[in-house]
């Protein structure tokens, strides 16, 4: 009993999202908030070992997961990563454009992942309903990825009228 911590009386991402929206009130859109700063205001301390600088990456991510998806669920605003600095404040504009095509790679690369997961199986052990749920599994993996890669269409010609 004597090594149970005290826990906060709140999750400490609820700081940093107090401390972001905080910011953002008087910074606005495209403000960095830097990764040193999220981190000291969940509480993470600078780890002294190898199990502890795990832990703590362990706790910065599943903080910040957390801020990220309070953020733009009860205020609409988007934290984009920006590599080696922190999180940025996208502006709408941006949001749709930048979010959504970061979000669109990394679903790309989780299919690809998926994929190479299913091709790379011990086909001689596999039994018939084994086999059947890869074949399954592979061809609607490569679908999606085919509706991935899939171009715009070009919109419809309007018909001309004729004037007389």
């Amino acid at each position: 009993m004597e090594n149970i911590e005290c826990l906060p009386p709140y999750p400490m991402w609820e700081k940093a999202v107090e401390a972001i929206i905080g910011q953002f009130e008087t910074e606005s859109y495209d403000m960095v908030v830097e990764h040193e700063d999220l981190k000291k205001l969940m509480g993470i301390k600078q780890a002294k070992t190898i199990d502890d600088a795990k832990k703590e990456q362990l706790d910065y991510m599943s903080g910040i997961e957390r801020t990220k998806e309070e953020l733009l669920t009860e205020y609409n605003l988007y934290l984009h990563p920006v590599v080696g600095k922190g999180y940025q404040v996208l502006h709408p504009n941006e949001q749709v454009r930048k979010g959504a095509e970061y979000h669109f790679r990394k679903s790309q690369k989780a299919l690809s992942r998926s994929m190479n997961t299913l091709a790379n199986v011990d086909a001689d052990l596999l039994d018939s309903e084994g086999k059947e749920l890869q074949f399954s599994k592979l061809h609607r993996i490569a679908f999606i990825k085919a509706a991935f890669r899939k171009r715009k269409l070009p919109a419809p010609e309007k018909k001309k009228e004729i004037s007389s």
